[in-house]
């Protein structure tokens, strides 16, 4: 029978399960995340961490279910969103990730409701002008952090993060932008990557 693996890069641990399909589930496994707050109201993490709890759960799934990599048919990967990943030019981390719940932006979320029609907004992103808006988060790295602006090539999400790790090809999962307010929610689109 063919095997899922399923991975949730979590806010507060790393999750995994393996499943034989239909939906037998042989084994699951967890590891903890270190949640930061270097100042009041920031929320940041390693995703080097949640890459070496990936690296850490699948041998673990695999042993304790006794079964082979090569039965592996799919693997699926979720995690909260839109947590932001910055990468340079040579697919280096520039900075710990600027988590969903992250409240530094809020100049930057007055910057952008004086700019631009709210309503129109979320009728056209489906997404109000709030603290989880990339362009947000990327506002704020511009104006306090302008080096590590300047070094950015790729923009990803937590599990687009862990899905390039596994597959070595960028891709932005369509939720994520979704929710980061990146895209007219009415158009049909196609996304494969968002260079910064």
């Amino acid at each position: 029978m063919s095997l899922v693996l399923g991975l949730d890069i979590g806010t507060t641990s790393t999750i995994g399960i393996l499943i034989e399909l239909p939906a037998r589930v042989l084994a699951t496994a967890s590891f903890p995340v270190n949640l930061n707050s270097p100042h009041a109201g920031w929320a940041e993490e390693d995703p080097e961490e949640w890459w070496a709890n990936v690296c850490r759960i699948v041998p673990e799934l695999l042993s304790k279910s006794g079964r082979g990599a090569d039965e592996i048919s799919a693997i699926g990967v979720s995690g909260m969103l839109p947590a932001v990943v910055l990468l340079d030019k040579d697919d280096r981390l520039i900075r710990p990730s600027i988590q969903q719940s992250d409240g530094r932006c809020g100049v930057e979320i007055d910057e952008m409701r004086a700019e631009i029609d709210e309503a129109a907004f979320i009728k056209r992103a489906g997404n109000g002008v709030n603290q989880q808006l990339v362009d947000a988060k990327m506002r704020w790295i511009a104006c306090h952090e302008q080096e590590n602006h300047a070094r950015v090539a790729t923009v990803f999400g937590s599990y687009d993060f862990i899905n390039w790790r596994l597959t070595g090809e960028k891709a932005i999962e369509q939720n994520w932008v979704l929710e980061a307010g990146l895209v007219d929610v009415k158009a049909t689109v196609s996304i494969r990557s968002w260079p910064a």
